[in-house]
């Protein structure tokens, strides 16, 4: 399971020449579950993701996930329907829900690039009786295509994405549809400072939500408040390392870049203090880098963005020495 996904083989490495694309229906009756596809390119297809169904012949599709996807000039990039071989309306009135309705739900769409679509860049059309529920676009990018249109949909997600000929006119209709957008403005920065002093690490977002944050210190989580803001203060060598932070609701997240954070030698050591952060760790390697990473089983720095290390002798005894200035 990777982020609450249950990832199975799917459709991976392919390339998309004239034709209809990559498409799931008309009949989905029998359901589809837990589909991936990953790694594939669309060239001048009449369609790139699609799904399509009607009233009569739809069933359960749930849990897909598309991933690191390219499309060069595709007329529609992203199509969901469930009016497939029916005209849409958007007066369209609720029916009864029966075994043959189409249910799309919890589909997540990240790391796609879609340059010279001619047709809209996004259509989503559910029904009136079933919405599409849970659909979510992360760090995707949509140039060339006019505007997008989504009808009858719950939980639209927008993480990082951009359209750059967005027509304000065309937006959702009827206007049920729940659209979310979140974008990381501004992240973390690298930073070198003076041992002991107070670090202050930012991130700037713009959101229709209010996110959740979590900070990381080299891909492990920190006990830090949920705000947008992380402070450390006298900064000290355990801490030094590859800062980021992500941004969440319920729907998904997005990650920030890494802010590297070092200490401007040569380091001073404060022996108690060190003791403290060794014990209060269970930290025991045999060398220390600027970064605060152990490099077991060796005498010197190896890198020269770290100027300095902590090493520990055949006693247990700790000790440093500087190493190059930056």
């Amino acid at each position: 399971m990777i982020n609450g996904w249950n990832i199975f083989p799917g459709i991976t490495n392919c390339v998309f020449g004239t034709g209809h694309g990559l498409s799931v229906g008309g009949q989905t009756n029998f359901g589809l579950d837990s589909l991936t596809v990953t790694h594939c390119s669309f060239k001048r297809t009449t369609n790139g993701i699609r799904l399509k169904a009607n009233r009569t012949c739809g069933g359960v599709v749930q849990h897909l996930l598309y991933s690191d996807i390219t499309m060069d000039s595709v007329q529609y990039p992203v199509y969901f329907s469930s009016y497939y071989n029916d005209a849409f309306s958007a007066n369209d009135s609720a029916q009864a829900v029966t075994a043959t309705t189409p249910i799309w739900e919890n589909i997540a769409i990240r790391n796609l690039v879609s340059t010279n679509s001619t047709k809209p860049a996004i259509t989503l059309q559910g029904l009136p009786e079933m919405p599409l529920q849970n659909v979510t676009f992360a760090n995707t990018a949509f140039t060339g295509s006019e505007n997008f249109s989504i009808a009858h949909a719950h939980g639209v997600n927008f993480f990082n994405t951009t359209f750059n000929r967005l027509s304000a006119a065309l937006t959702t209709s009827p206007v049920d549809a729940t659209m979310y957008h979140l974008t990381i403005t501004a992240g973390p920065q690298s930073q070198t400072i003076a041992e002991d002093s107070s670090v202050k690490l930012s991130v700037s977002v713009t959101a229709d939500f209010t996110p959740i944050y979590q900070w990381f210190r080299n891909d492990s989580a920190l006990a830090a408040g949920n705000t947008a803001s992380f402070t450390i203060g006298a900064f000290g060598a355990m801490d030094a390392g590859a800062y980021s932070v992500s941004i969440s609701d319920s729907a998904g997240f997005i990650q920030s870049d890494s802010a590297i954070v070092a200490i401007k030698g040569p380091l001073s050591i404060n022996p108690k203090a060190f003791a403290r952060q060794i014990k209060t760790n269970n930290f025991a390697p045999s060398m220390i880098d600027c970064a605060g990473r152990s490099i077991p089983n060796k005498n010197t720095a190896t890198t020269s963005i770290h100027n300095f290390y902590l090493m520990r002798d055949a006693s247990g005894k700790w000790g440093h020495k500087s190493c190059l200035n930056f």
